[in-house]
């Protein structure tokens, strides 16, 4: 979907969730009541220990090299490492590690400034996403449903500076990049929504980009994950109860919200989903629990690359060989707890700040609550298995 930086501000309500589980500050089309298509490719190959690798052989230097990137902007602009690019699509698992699951590629650059101010999207960042995923003609179908359009490419600019997208299907991979603030003015009209079409060096560097992938050939065959990985819930009371939250946080009429699209169709496809814990009545969260299915490959590289707090190591009850739990407090204020389980990754968002998007539980020490949500998880899916 295109990603376009109109509004750094999470919107409270389901909704809430498809941002969070994509990670991106920017907003995204209206929902609509769609099911996206649920794939699972024919694995060929046995699975890497190191987990999924992308499916292509396209690199990030390949798709925007910077002799290109670097015409784009006023500023200069550089790779960003996992670490740095944390701001732009979250922390955890979230996006980046949902892109790898699918065998897929991810690249952040940027001029270091910061992607969001008091007012939203930063005007004073300048920068590049891309995201590719392969085997994606079905999952653009759907894409095509949801948005309306009927071509296998989007292009567009908004802006007095411009913002620019693509977001398109080429030789059977999706690519989904951004421009934020370039260097170019426009030089079409804006419709009656702000849009226009990109200028022609933007629409150059689109167009580079859908050729390199139309040549870029079959995808390599899906990875593998490892032998006795458990089957996942689809759904949050699979993984743990209304009243079992209810008891963890002490508190009464607490519900399970779920996103309805998981994000977007590509997101969903992993498939990660997402739970909001959210006193009755009131759309905001305590916390939050996702899921990446097979993920557990995903934990030590979170680790090395900084993009998690979770680096504790803590006892849960129930654990077994191969599973661990970390624990961590982010600098948002937000107590972080990862669970790898039978070669999963769970984790667990507690006790968000007393503002728009959040809650603080009420008398309960936030790591408290992540632990003992944790043991029911494990409770409940040692259960199931």
């Amino acid at each position: 979907m295109t990603h376009h930086r109109r509004d750094a501000g999470f919107a409270i309500s389901l909704a809430l969730f498809a941002l969070l589980l994509t990670a991106c500050a920017p907003t995204t089309p209206p929902s609509k009541s769609l099911s996206s298509p649920h794939r699972t490719p024919t694995p060929t190959v046995a699975s890497a220990a190191t987990g999924p690798t992308p499916r292509f052989d396209l690199g990030c230097a390949d798709i925007l090299p910077a002799s290109t990137i670097n015409t784009l902007f006023s500023d200069p602009v550089t790779r960003q490492t996992p670490a740095q690019a944390t701001e732009v699509f979250g922390l955890g698992n979230s996006y980046t590690y949902e892109v790898r699951s699918q065998g897929g590629l991810q690249c952040v650059w940027s001029n270091g400034k910061p992607y969001t101010d008091a007012n939203g999207a930063s005007a004073s960042w300048q920068g590049a996403t891309v995201t590719i995923f392969p085997d994606a003609a079905a999952r653009w179908a759907w894409t095509q449903q949801y948005s309306g359009t009927t071509t296998n490419s989007q292009q567009t600019c908004y802006g007095p500076v411009a913002n620019c997208s693509l977001d398109g299907l080429s030789g059977g991979y999706y690519a989904s990049v951004t421009l934020s603030n370039v260097n170019i003015p426009p030089t079409a009209k804006p419709g009656t929504d702000g849009h226009y079409a990109p200028p022609a060096a933007i629409a150059h560097v689109f167009d580079g980009i859908r050729a390199q992938l139309a040549a870029a050939g079959q995808p390599k065959p899906a990875w593998i994950p490892p032998v006795g990985t458990i089957p996942l819930p689809s759904t949050c009371a699979g993984f743990i109860t209304a009243p079992q939250v209810q008891s963890a946080l002490a508190v009464s009429g607490t519900v399970l919200l779920q996103s309805p699209d998981g994000g977007t169709p590509f997101a969903e496809d992993a498939p990660q989903l997402g739970c909001g814990f959210s006193p009755g009545g009131d759309e905001r969260v305590y916390g939050l629990l996702n899921w990446l299915p097979a993920g557990a490959w995903a934990q030590p590289d979170m680790v090395a690359a900084g993009t998690t707090p979770a680096v504790r190591a803590i006892d849960i009850a129930g654990l077994g060989k191969g599973d661990s739990a970390h624990a961590g407090t982010g600098k948002d204020g937000k107590e972080y707890l990862d669970l790898v389980l039978g070669g999963n990754l769970i984790e667990l968002r507690m006790s968000y700040p007393a503002a728009s998007d959040g809650l603080p539980i009420p008398g309960v020490d936030p790591s408290s609550a992540a632990k003992k949500i944790a043991t029911q998880i494990v409770a409940n899916l040692k259960v199931a298995g």
